[in-house]
């Protein structure tokens, strides 16, 4: 497995309002490119899609009542 450019560190957390495709495409570059870890990240979503990808990124979610 080839080694990745990070970019840019971030300290800060990120909130991902939603998981549709977008995110699930934008999800493995952040992780990738960005100096943040998956526990920094943390997902919303009111649907299951995504959620095998959700899953195996290590990132927090949490769906509305």
């Amino acid at each position: 497995m080839s080694k990745h450019e990070v970019h840019v560190s971030f300290a800060g957390k990120i909130v991902f309002v939603g998981f549709g495709s977008i995110g699930q495409g934008v999800l493995p570059l952040i992780l990738r490119h960005i100096g943040t870890s998956s526990d920094r990240i943390t997902i919303v979503t009111a649907e299951d899609s995504g959620g095998a990808k959700l899953n195996n990124s290590g990132s927090n979610s949490s769906r509305p009542r």
